[in-house]
């Protein structure tokens, strides 16, 4: 006989990906683009792919930086949750 918690599907629980939500700035051929980075971030993006109901928890400073990765969270239709703290978002 199974037990009740085997009886959950993967499917019916939200994953939390925590970690770094930031701006990678990207050089090719000496054009300069802006996109979402980080782990966390990335992360949710292929789990979603997958069909994994995901959500992503980040602190972002309180800058420029920080409405971007806000903006590019929504547009990716990324369920987050992000803390502001006094300082910069992370870009690399």
């Amino acid at each position: 006989k199974k037990s009740k918690s085997s009886d959950l599907s993967i499917l019916d629980k939200t994953v939390a990906c925590i970690g770094g939500a930031l701006v990678d700035r990207i050089v090719r051929l000496g054009r300069t683009e802006l996109a979402l980075g980080g782990v966390c971030t990335n992360l949710a993006r292929h789990l979603r792919a997958m069909g994994l109901p995901v959500r992503v928890h980040s602190c972002v400073g309180d800058d420029a930086r920080a409405t971007l990765v806000r903006t590019w969270l929504e547009k990716a239709r990324l369920p987050h949750v992000l803390h502001a703290y006094h300082g910069p978002t992370g870009e690399i």
